[in-house]
């Protein structure tokens, strides 16, 4: 399942985070969220989605429109 990066980053940019802060607050090194990043997010396991829509604080809606792309 692919990522909605554009969404992503847009969600990250109003919560005043950029990559490296994400990754910290998710307990991932930088190289590995910028990975999962430049992959089109396929590698982000479930508990990284878990994590990351903790950290963005993201709706049930805006999980769904990020991380459940065709």
């Amino acid at each position: 399942m692919r990522t909605n990066i554009p969404l992503l980053r847009k969600r990250m940019k109003a919560k005043g985070l950029n990559a490296a802060d994400c990754a910290l607050l998710m307990g991932l090194s930088r190289s590995a969220f910028y990975r999962r990043i430049h992959t089109g997010g396929l590698n982000f396991t479930i508990e990284e989605v878990h994590r990351l829509a903790d950290v963005l604080e993201l709706t049930g809606n805006e999980l769904a429109e990020i991380f459940m792309v065709d």
